[in-house]
């Protein structure tokens, strides 16, 4: 049997990437395993995405079949694998642990810090006046929130934003997801206390 990184094994019962009219088809199901095990055992995917490093997929996940008898039972259409929306800095892909979340959730509970600098997330200094401007992600665009005097403050202001966007999830979610939110915003609040 084929094996995807030397740990994932493919034991489909059909062809699951094929060309048709010159356009490269891959099977949803394959596709989502398959990036999944790129993310945490390809050497080139680690080093563009360090944080990843240590993050593995449960045994039974690499093999095919189980990870795509799983995700048949999943609401998946439109949506991204997440493995710590549940259980916040999870490092273990799992039928315990993983869920399908829409994209703009999951972009919203990414830390996209800048690691050229040592500002903290959504914070950016304005070298003509020296402020602090604050801006975070609300689907596919970035909201400025202002302008503030210390990282601290602006820092805060991000965090809160962080808080009540999460929040707004609260109403759309299932009750696994909203729990796993909820963890998500006690951590939050833990960083301005």
């Amino acid at each position: 049997m084929p094996h995807l990184c030397g740990v994932g094994v493919n034991d489909a019962w059909y062809v699951v990437d094929k060309l048709i009219d010159g356009k490269r088809v891959m099977c949803p199901y394959y596709s989502k395993w398959s990036s999944m095990i790129m993310r945490c055992y390809n050497k080139k995917s680690l080093m563009r995405r360090p944080t990843y490093v240590d993050v593995v997929v449960c045994e039974d996940w690499l093999i095919f079949s189980n990870f795509r008898k799983w995700m048949v039972s999943q609401d998946w259409v439109g949506c991204d694998l997440d493995k710590d929306v549940l259980y916040p800095n999870n490092k273990t892909y799992s039928p315990k642990t993983c869920c399908f979340i829409e994209p703009n959730l999951n972009l919203l509970l990414t830390n996209n810090k800048n690691k050229n600098t040592p500002l903290p997330t959504g914070v950016h200094l304005h070298k003509p006046n020296g402020k602090y401007i604050v801006q975070i992600g609300v689907g596919a665009s970035r909201v400025r929130l202002g302008q503030y005097n210390t990282v601290d403050e602006a820092r805060t202001i991000y965090v809160k934003a962080k808080i009540e966007n999460i929040k707004s999830y609260y109403g759309e979610v299932d009750k696994r997801v909203k729990k796993g939110l909820k963890r998500h915003v006690k951590l939050l609040k833990k960083e301005i206390q």
